[in-house]
This record gives structure tokens, sequence and C-alpha cells, in this order.
């Protein structure tokens, strides 16, 4: 910072008096500062397959292309900002070239420092001043700035130290005026060396000599004349085994004893001090010799001899101010969070040294983010206010909905899945209230000969059925369900539309076959009531991440409750204008492939990490042809749905029958968790006591390769690798037979 004399006005002569002219000096022209720093042109290309612009500095700005994910894995700043949902990170606009890419702007920040940084990280290395070259000091300061602002201060340290070298005040002593220049910048300097940490690596040099001197002096009591000796019964002063018993229960008392290393000494060197001053040794001390008056002299020692960055130069530029009564710039330090905030004091009487040994700041905590499930809320600054908030007013809409932590709480299929699920409920509902009013029709609605008895007897006679279905495909199929669930999840729609089908036929039917059609409907909704029920169970199960699943199944509730009150909605209007059986049946048919569509790319969208009969032939199939292991989700690309023609292999659901496994059986399998056993109808596994599931697959795969398996640890570990999940069974559609073999 330059100043300049204050010249006091001259006055001004009465108007009367013409003063004598004189001839104008001619001004000084003013000194232009060097810098090394050249402004980058208006578009710099950092990087030509760059996806983000950032444009620097006020109008005319300048531009500089550069590559993201290069920019987020050097600063937490960018990575957050680009990698979440802030609105900065995502604007796009259109450039001169015609090209679009995501664009931020950074009006107040200079581009010459901005520009050097990026080149750093991007390896531009030859647009980069060398580690021998001359920085200013301005330049310097004006880098550190920006450094701080983005949390990139680490990409300096190959050529901070020669740039720091570069602006120590012994390259400029023989230059008089410059080094004044340098001098009125001290406070700069000051702030480039707490950026780039040059003050915080002074700590664990104090930190350790600190601890060595009050090690020093307990040693001291512990060796002093050959050790401890014993006290005239008469001796009124203390022993120097009770000096050293209460130096001992003092330390411990501010946590410094057992003595720690340096490197574990959380508080600051201040904080240290200020301990090693409480530190007692029994007041009434011996030979008038003080333990305690020994430290903290010590101590005082040490804090005195932290090196300043006040040079002497500086010291005598400020007294010479002071002198002259002009304004002195002083920096005092002081701390909010970890940061040291630059005060300036103009005052001419008086001289502050700048002593650094407020080194400790580094360990003070800040607020850095508030965060919850889904990742970052809002970052703050360094006077913890908040600088960027995340949501929008229609994301807080949308987490009415959505699990908490949405997206991260989830899996990656939860999305789509979810779509289509929505869509299908929606014409689903839509048909159902078709359905729904040929059911009255069928239960005698409009119909003066239908008596209101008969409707009762129907309905209850329609709901027995259904219960009566519910408890047997609950016992022939429930354990199938959780392994095929994605079948079942689908089945459990044509189930639901078939049903819809036979209501809206019901009405054309005469009077038993009409009932039969009903009763029907109710097993078939009965059906599908079990297999979605338990299926979206299950489903719910492998979205949820983060031990969610009850709230994920809320969330679900609520979105079906939205999507069905929308359904009914338009449903209300939609079935006033559709009359007349033809029109029925076509709008019932189209509503019913819509909804069979939305919901079988629904179930194709899921991707699961369970390994059952099916997933486990195609990845083992693909891993014989090609010996690649696939994901959960190229699996999944190539999965069926309905139809899979299965190999004629399949788990024991009996005790096995008496010659059913031989002893060459037992014999070829006993080293192995399982037996394979093949008959007329293929081939059955039976699962030995304690077998595992990664065993129960190992079986299948056996059956499926024959004698030539080349199932080993390196295969499962590829697997697991793979992010497939070895720890669920799902292979086992039926009970679970075990057998014990001696």
């Amino acid at each position: 910072m330059d100043w300049a004399e204050v010249v006091e006005p001259e006055e001004v002569a009465p108007a009367e008096v013409v003063p004598e002219e004189e001839p104008v000096p001619e001004a000084e022209p003013v000194p232009q500062i060097p810098s090394l720093l050249e402004p980058p042109p208006l578009k710099s290309f950092l990087d030509p397959e760059g996806d983000l612009c950032l444009q620097v500095g006020e109008f005319p700005a300048t531009s500089f292309i550069v590559c993201s994910r290069t920019l987020a894995r050097t600063s937490s700043f960018w990575n957050v900002l680009l990698s979440g949902e802030f609105r900065e990170g995502k604007k796009s606009r259109s450039l001169d070239d015609g090209s679009e890419r995501r664009t931020i702007d950074l009006p107040e920040d200079d581009p010459r420092p901005m520009a050097l940084l990026l080149n750093i990280i991007h390896g531009r290395f030859d647009r980069v001043p060398s580690y021998e070259s001359v920085m200013y000091i301005w330049d310097l300061y004006d880098i550190s700035v920006v450094t701080d602002k983005y949390d990139m201060a680490h990409v300096l340290r190959p050529w901070a130290a020669g740039w720091l070298h570069s602006i120590t005040p012994k390259h400029h002593l023989d230059e008089g005026e410059q080094l004044s220049l340098r001098e009125q910048h001290c406070h700069e300097q000051l702030w480039i060396y707490w950026e780039l940490e040059i003050i915080e690596q002074t700590r664990p040099s104090i930190i350790k000599k600190l601890l060595t001197a009050l090690s020093d002096i307990i040693q001291s009591l512990i060796h002093k004349d050959g050790g401890f000796e014993r006290s005239p019964w008469n001796y009124e002063g203390n022993s120097l085994a009770s000096m050293l018993g209460r130096g001992i229960q003092s330390c411990y008392s501010v946590g410094l004893w057992p003595l720690p290393p340096a490197a574990d000494v959380q508080c600051s060197v201040s904080s240290l001090a200020a301990k090693l001053q409480t530190v007692e040794d029994e007041g009434g001390f011996r030979r008038g010799f003080s333990q305690k008056l020994a430290l903290q002299k010590k101590v005082d020692e040490i804090l005195n001899n932290i090196p300043s960055l006040l040079t002497v130069e500086r010291k005598s530029r400020l007294k010479s101010q002071a002198k002259n009564k002009m304004p002195t710039v002083i920096m005092r330090l002081a701390a909010t969070n970890d940061r040291l905030v630059m005060r300036i004091d103009y005052s001419g009487k008086q001289t502050i040294e700048l002593a650094i040994w407020f080194v400790e700041m580094a360990s003070l905590p800040k607020l850095i983010s508030a965060s919850d499930e889904s990742g970052v809320l809002c970052i703050y600054d360094d006077d913890s206010k908040p600088k960027v908030k995340r949501r929008s007013y229609a994301r807080e809409v949308l987490d009415v909905f959505l699990p908490a932590g949405y997206p991260h709480t989830v899996t990656r299929d939860y999305t789509p899945y979810q779509i289509y699920d929505s869509l299908q409920a929606f014409s689903s509902t839509i048909a159902g209230l078709l359905s729904s009013r040929a059911v009255l029709q069928g239960f005698g609605v409009g119909d003066a000969a239908s008596s209101a008895t008969g409707a009762v007897l129907l309905t209850v006679l329609q709901e027995s059925t259904g219960r009566l279905a519910t408890i047997l495909f609950a016992h022939r199929l429930g354990q199938a369900i959780e392994p095929e669930c994605k079948y079942y999840r689908f089945l459990a729609d044509i189930l639901n539309d078939s049903a819809m089908f036979l209501d809206v036929l019901s009405p054309a039917l005469p009077g038993p076959a009409k009932v039969l059609a009903l009763c029907m409907s109710g097993v078939l909704r009965a059906l599908c009531g079990v297999s979605g029920t338990s299926a979206k169970a299950s489903l719910s199960a492998h979205f949820a991440r983060s031990s969610n699943l009850a709230e994920l199944n809320a969330k679900d509730g609520s979105q079906e409750t939205v999507i069905s009150l929308l359904g009914m909605l338009a449903g209300s209007v939609f079935v006033r204008f559709v009359q007349g059986r033809l029109a029925v049946w076509l709008w019932t048919v189209t509503l019913v492939g819509l909804h069979l569509w939305t919901n079988y790319q629904a179930v194709r969208s899921v991707q699961l990490r369970t390994l059952n009969k099916q997933r486990a032939t195609l990845l083992y199939t693909e891993f014989l042809r090609s010996g690649r292991v696939l994901r959960p989700d190229q699996v999944a690309a190539k999965e069926r749905i309905l139809h899979w023609k299965a190999p004629n292999i399949d788990y024991a659901r009996k005790p096995p029958v008496t010659g059913e496994i031989t002893t060459a059986d037992l014999q070829t399998f006993r080293q192995n968790q399982y037996v394979i056993v093949t008959g007329r109808k293929g081939q059955k596994i039976y699962l030995k006591e304690g077998a595992t599931t990664v065993s129960s697959i190992e079986a299948w795969l056996s059956a499926l390769d024959g004698p030539r398996s080349v199932v080993n640890e390196e295969f499962w570990k590829a697997v697991a690798s793979a992010g497939w999940d070895l720890e669920t069974r799902a292979m086992e559609t039926g009970p679970a037979v075990r057998i014990v073999v001696g």
C-alpha cells in the first residue's frame, strides 16, 4: 500500500489581487507497478474438450474453458459446487463460438491469478512462472486470495518455496526505494505466509520445545542429588519426592501426564503455554529453588524467541512513520474460526510488533457445511454465514414424497422404477373406475328387478372365494416370491387386469355365468394382492440403502395416494363420457395395455444384486463364454421377466427317498456342502446342514456346468467386486431341505 503525503491546500488570494504567474510544475508520472501476471486473452482454452466455462472478472469478462472433473479433483469447494445440485453449477449458456457449456460467473475475481492457478491444475506449466522466478509480493498476494477463496493453496506447493524466497528482504536491501515499497506491504506478506501454511509449519517445533522444557524439569527432580533422599523429621520444607509428586499431579490435571508426543497435541501454542504456567511444585521450595519458576522462565524464553515476520527494516520504518505522525499501517492478528483477520490501525503514536505466535489458530474448528443424507445442504464462509443454498422450492415439495436423502439413500434404479410405477398406477386407477361401474351393474345397481339381499350375498361369495385363494396362494408360492420378485410383481398386474376384464364382461353375462365371473375376478384380485404386496416389499428392501425400509414404504404409500387421487379426478371425468359396451371395451383394452407396458418397463428397470437361478445362469454362461463377470445392470438387461426356460435342475423340496442318494454320490461331493443327484427328471440338489449362500449358488453352477466347473475363490472375488450380494439367499424357491452326512 503506497501512502502519499497529505498536502495542505494553498490559500486562495483575494480576487482583487492578481498574483504573479508561476510556472506550473509538470505532474510526475504515476509509477507502474510491475507484475509477472500478464492479463490472459479474453478466451482461453485450457482444455479444448472442456465442458465448463468460467467467466472471470467484470465486463469484459475473461472466459476460461476448463475440465470440470479436473477442477473438482483439485478443490473440495469446486467438487461440492459441480457435483451437487447447486444452481451455479448447472447453468448452461451458448458461447460466442456456437458451443453450449455449463457456465459459472465469477465477477469478483481477478483473471490474472485465476489464469495461473487454472494453468497449474490443467498441466499448462509452460504458462507458469518457474521456481526461480522473482515473484512480486502483490502478485503472490493476489494469488493467495484466490487460493483461500476456492481452497486451492495446495496446488502452489511445488512453487511456493521459490516464490517466497524471491520476496524476502535480502534481495532488495540495495534498492532503498524498492525496499520501502515492499515494507509497506508487510501485511500482504503475512497473509501470504499464513495462506501457504508457512506459519503453520512453525507450530510443531514450538510444541515440541515446550514439552521438552516440561520433561527436563521433571527429569531434574528425579535425578537431582543422585535420586530421592530421606528428609529429617524436623525438616520444614518439601522434599524432592513431594515436589515431583505435586508436579506430576498438576500435569495430570491439565492433560499433560503421561507426557504426550508433540504430534498428538491438539491444543494451540498459547493454550499449551497456559497449561504449563499452572504446573505447581508444592509451594515451600527446598533450598530456595523453585522448579515452577524455572519452567515459567523457560516457557517465556521459548515464546519470546518465536521468529517474527517483521524485519529490522520494517520496524525502523514504522518508528520513523510514528515520529513523523503519519498514518501507520499496523496489522493485528485476530481469530475468526481458523482465519487470521487483518485489521488496519491508523495510529501515529505507537508501534505494535507483529510477533507471530498465533500459529495455534489453524487448529481451531470452523463450520464448513451442513448436510443430511442427500449430501450438502449449504456451505459456509469464514464468518459461518451460508454461501450457497442448495434446495429450490420445487425440491422442497418433492421431498414430501421422496425418501430422506434422495437420491443417495436409495439405489440408482429407484428413480426409473418409481416413474413407471406412478404412470401404471394412474392408468390402472382410471381402468379400475370403468370396472367398478361394471361390477355395480353386475350387482344389479339400476335394475329394478335386482334385490339388495342378492347383491349382498354375491359380494359375500366374491369376498369368500378371494380370501380362500389368498390362503392357498400364500402357502404354495410364498417362498418363491422374494427370489423371483420381478416376475411376481409383473404377474400381480396381469392378474389384476384380468380381473378388470371379467368385471367389465360380467354385465353382459347371464346369471350363473355372471356369478362365476365375479367370483373369479375376486380370486384373481386376491392373488394379485398376495403377489404384488410381497414382491413390492422385496423390491423396497432392494431399493433401501440406509436402513430406511420403513420410510421407503411410507413414502411409496404417499406417492400412490397422490397418483390415485389424480387418477380418480381424471377418471371421474372419463367415465361420464365413456358410455356403451363397445366404448368401454375399447378404452379398457387401451388403458390395460398402457398399464401393462409401463409396469413391464418398471420391472425391467430394476437391477437386483441377489443371484437367483436365472441371474446366476446368465452370469456364469457369460463368464464361460468371455471370461468376464457381468455387473447387476448388465445381467438385468438380459434377464427375462415372464418366460425363462430353466434347465432341468432344481433344489430338493422333500427329504430323499430310499436309494435316491447313493454312496458314490456322497463320496463324489464329500468336500462340498451339497450333493447333486441325477434322476429321470433332471438333476436335484441336496444342500448339507450349514450350507452358505455361496454354497447354494456353487451347487447350481456345478450342476449347470458339470465336472468342468471353473468355480473357485478368484471367481467369487470377481463376482463380489462386480457388485453382487453373496449374503442374501435367492436360489431356493421352496422349502429349504438340508441333509446331514455322517
